[in-house]
């Protein structure tokens, strides 16, 4: 039997989703707070390092019921477009904070918070 998507929003996702992306926030927290060198460089590798799983990666077909459906497709869609957009930046080394930033955004938006 499969297992039910925890901590539904009212967009239809599974919340707990957020944490798929916690390197980048961890990350542009330290930039915003003006953290050492050393804590912005490590901050930066975890992103770099870690692929960032789709919605149906992170909540897996096999393992949980209705995890894409009517209410919630358009949402996974575009979410699937940015993480698309995330991780070609891992490849590239030297992109720009303001870019991610506006990606993060976008994803917040989509669950329905801000990010500060």
């Amino acid at each position: 039997m499969k297992k039910k998507i925890p901590n539904l929003g009212k967009s239809g996702l599974g919340q707990n989703y957020r944490k798929a992306f916690s390197s980048i926030y961890y990350y542009l927290e330290c930039i915003s707070e003006g953290s050492n060198a050393r804590t912005k460089y490590l901050a930066k590798r975890s992103f770099l390092h870690r692929k960032i799983l789709k919605y149906e990666e992170y909540y897996s077909l096999d393992e949980y019921e209705n995890v894409i459906n009517e209410s919630n497709s358009d949402q996974i869609r575009k979410l699937n477009h940015l993480v698309d957009m995330l991780n070609s930046m891992r490849g590239d080394k030297n992109f720009k904070d303001e870019e991610l930033n506006k990606i993060v955004n976008q994803i917040n938006s989509i669950f329905g918070v801000k990010y500060e």
